[in-house]
């Protein structure tokens, strides 16, 4: 048994509750129960926690999950896709965002253009949207929409693991664009 203090009655004691590791009750229920407390009392708890040995174990534990969450937080999920049209290829990355009526399309070559759409947070992507559009004697014409709710990211993915490889032909103008993309971790 351990003694604890009830300020009604004085010391009282608490069955079921051990000072083996030479922390009292009293010492836990100062650090629980005390609105506010100084600087001279928290250096003098944490001198008595770290005397017995309670805090210098759980140092390890500590620093062990901040690194795992250090390095979780410097990667974050970015769609990676190649872009192949005329013999030149290009790759992008798209990162998430939260509002999918500013991502701009990109030109390829002047003749498609590519609209990726990834929309969430770091933590969690809630859908993919892909655009391709193809041009006209008048202006852009939607040719292709693809569309992936709530993907995962795959580790040591290849270039096109989400999407597979898409070949979209122009209509009446033998113009052909490939594309491929894949939901990766990056460092930002």
């Amino acid at each position: 048994m351990s003694r604890g203090r009830n300020d009604d009655q004085g010391p009282v004691e608490r069955p079921g509750v051990g000072d083996q590791d030479g922390v009292t009750l009293s010492t836990w229920d100062s650090l629980f129960s005390a609105p506010l407390a100084t600087n001279t009392e928290l250096r003098t708890v944490y001198g008595s926690l770290a005397h017995t040995g309670v805090l210098p174990m759980r140092v390890p534990v500590v620093l062990s999950l901040l690194a795992v969450w250090a390095v979780q937080a410097a990667a974050e999920p970015r769609l990676r896709c190649t872009l192949d049209q005329g013999g030149t290829s290009q790759v992008i990355e798209v990162a998430p965002v939260t509002d999918p009526y500013n991502v701009e399309a990109i030109d390829i070559n002047g003749r498609f253009r590519f609209k990726a759409v990834v929309i969430g947070d770091a933590q969690l992507i809630q859908y993919i949207k892909l655009y391709t559009y193809y041009q006209t004697a008048r202006r852009w014409v939607l040719l292709h929409e693809a569309n992936y709710l709530a993907p995962r990211v795959q580790p040591e993915s290849y270039g096109a693991a989400l999407t597979g490889r898409h070949s979209l032909y122009a209509p009446g103008r033998e113009r052909e664009f490939q594309y491929g993309c894949a939901l990766v971790e990056a460092n930002p």
